[in-house]
């Protein structure tokens, strides 16, 4: 698919990278992005909070799966990873944005 060269076009690529499909009366895109960054946070959070339960599990003998305690620990730090790095991309655009001059 061909996308406009403008705001527009990022809209509609970023929208189909999201997997949101806009209809008419939908909402904006700034609050579909402030959604999907809140999912991401929401399920960084789920990942690190099932992880570190996982190893007080283990820890009080409860599974003796350590390969499972481990898988855990590192999705939950690879989620972490990119959401830190997703909020640093975001905080450079931003920081970008502010030192365009008009």
């Amino acid at each position: 698919m061909i996308y406009r060269i403008g705001p527009a076009g990022l809209e509609a690529k970023m929208l189909e990278t999201l997997g949101v499909k806009k209809a008419s009366g939908a909402a904006s895109f700034g609050e579909i992005f402030q959604k999907a960054v809140a999912d991401q946070l929401s399920a960084t959070n789920e990942l690190i909070r099932g992880a570190d339960q996982k190893g007080i599990d283990f820890a009080l003998g409860k599974t003796d799966d350590i390969a499972e305690v481990m898988a855990a620990q590192e999705i939950a730090s690879a989620s972490l990873q990119f959401t830190v790095q997703l909020r640093n991309s975001f905080l450079e655009a931003y920081n970008e944005i502010m030192r365009l001059q008009v």
